[in-house]
Formats: structure tokens, C-alpha cells, sequence
């Protein structure tokens, strides 16, 4: 279990479609955490590897899970800048109202970044 754990996140990591399919014919769990509470979901949208990100929700990955700071994929998508994956998680059904340990919601990060396209995404 741990070395399918180390190789999801190393998926996600770095966007290898090829073995996230490979891991997903067997009972892994989408949702395994690092050290740090990140997702492979997480890992993937900070990264901006969308395709990884769509397969990993196709397959069940869960959308508002918090790391240990508190960061949801939706507030990890705003605080890297990548509209494209917030507006898939949003299409998915991600929440904008859970909070970082910092208070913080994608809306209020997205306003302090000042992405206009993040802004208006999040407040439709």
C-alpha cells in the first residue's frame, strides 16, 4: 500500500496519465495523503496538469479534502493560477466556502492575487 501511495503522488506529481491507469486497475485509494495532507489531486493542479486532474475525478477522487494548512484543490488552483483547473473543479461541484487555517477562501486569495479571470469565476 505505501509504495502505491508514493507512486499516485509521484504521478500527480509530474501528470503521468499512463500510471494513474495503471494504479487505478487495482483497488487504489485516489485519496491518499503526503506528509503534508496533499492529495493526488492537489499535486496535480498545482502543477497544472489538467488531463491527470480530470482522470483522477472521473475516477472518484473527492474534490473538497484539506490538507494540513487547510488548502482545498480549489484554493491550491487559485493560489497557482491555473483558472483551467478551477473552473473544473467548480464544474465538478467544489465548494468555495471552506477556509484555509489562514481564514482564507479561494474567493478572498483570488482578490488578493488580483486574477481578474479567478475573480469572476469564483463570484459566477
Amino acid at each position: 500500500m505505501e509504495l502505491e501511495r508514493e507512486l499516485l503522488l509521484h504521478a500527480a506529481n509530474v501528470g503521468d496519465l499512463q500510471l494513474l491507469g495503471e494504479l487505478a486497475k487495482g483497488e487504489s485509494n485516489l485519496d491518499v495523503k503526503n506528509e503534508k495532507g496533499f492529495t493526488a489531486l492537489m499535486l496535480a493542479t498545482m502543477k497544472g496538469h489538467l488531463a491527470f486532474a480530470e482522470s483522477l475525478l472521473e475516477r472518484g477522487a473527492s474534490l473538497d479534502l484539506q490538507n494540513m494548512a487547510g488548502d482545498t484543490a480549489l484554493i491550491l488552483a487559485v493560489k497557482s493560477e491555473q483558472v483551467a483547473l478551477a473552473k473544473l473543479l467548480l464544474l465538478q461541484g467544489a465548494s468555495t466556502e471552506p477556509c484555509n487555517h489562514s481564514g482564507l477562501r479561494a474567493i478572498d486569495l483570488a482578490t488578493e492575487l488580483g486574477n481578474e479571470a479567478l475573480i469572476q469565476l469564483l463570484e459566477a
